[in-house]
């Protein structure tokens, strides 16, 4: 044993200096498919380290396309050819997500999705405030690297009004009345909620009689989400409810009942 000792000790160095070498291989793969998510009430940390993270996936691949979205501009389209597996000559991108969770269809797309952002060969940055518990858990959960930053001062949750106008959409009457106390709780003004709600009617009126977003004036997004809602209501309905709309927020600024009285009275109505 003493003769092949030399050989040995040899042969061992040369296996540890592969598997050195194969581990940076697997390191900087790991790194060119990572999944980021950032999220606190102390927003100013969650950007900068967010900006940080960037600046890194930027030096170690330079070559990517940075890709910007926020909730206005998501489509479910996009995102699945963003999270589809490239091939190995095909252009990689990084991808930075702002805000995402406070919409809660994209919200739920998102969170069901998880599995995809891992796989894919994209970089994913997932950026946002304050949100949903579960949905804050399942991104925790399924990202490779989470980060958290919440302020020390107590800070109240801003209220999505947009969530409104989803439960409006699928005709959740029950689901309306109780966001809709939620919001005020939250300091909302009867006016950002009766906003989103005549935006959400307005956008459905448009989807029954135009044939795109392009023709509508309006985003992809919204248009596609209005497409899908206007099966819950019929032609005359909507008609209804945007006039609804417009009298009970004229009756209330020429001094008639309060908005939010005449909004409840409408929720309840539908």
């Amino acid at each position: 044993m003493i003769i092949f000792r030399p050989f040995l000790g040899k042969g061992l160095g040369l296996f540890v200096f592969y598997l050195r070498g194969l581990y940076q291989k697997i390191s900087t793969l790991i790194l060119d498919c990572m999944f980021y998510f950032f999220h606190g009430s102390d927003f100013d940390k969650v950007h900068a380290k967010a900006e940080d993270i960037l600046n890194a996936l930027k030096k170690k691949r330079p070559e990517a396309e940075i890709i910007n979205l926020d909730a206005d501009s998501w489509s479910e389209g996009d995102w699945e050819r963003l999270c589809r597996s490239q091939g190995l000559f095909d252009r990689k991108y990084i991808v930075v997500a702002k805000g995402l969770g406070e919409r809660g269809e994209i919200r739920e797309f998102v969170e069901s999705r998880v599995v995809d952002l891992k796989s894919s060969e994209n970089a994913f940055l997932l950026i946002d405030r304050f949100l949903d518990e579960g949905y804050a858990k399942a991104l925790t959960v399924g990202a490779e690297k989470a980060f958290a930053f919440e302020s020390k001062t107590v800070v109240r949750p801003r209220f999505n009004v947009f969530d409104l106008a989803d439960a409006f959409g699928k005709k959740d009457k029950k689901g309306l009345w109780v966001l809709f106390q939620k919001a005020l709780k939250a300091g909302v003004e009867s006016e950002q909620i009766h906003g989103a709600l005549f935006w959400q009617v307005k956008n459905m009126a448009l989807a029954m009689k135009c044939k795109d977003a392009e023709e509508a004036g309006v985003k992809d997004f919204p248009f596609m989400k209005a497409k899908k809602y206007v099966q819950n209501f019929s032609g005359g309905e909507i008609k209804k409810q945007a006039s609804w709309l417009t009298s009970i927020y004229h009756e209330a600024r020429s001094g008639g009942p309060e908005l939010e009285i005449g909004l409840e009275k409408w929720i309840l109505s539908i």
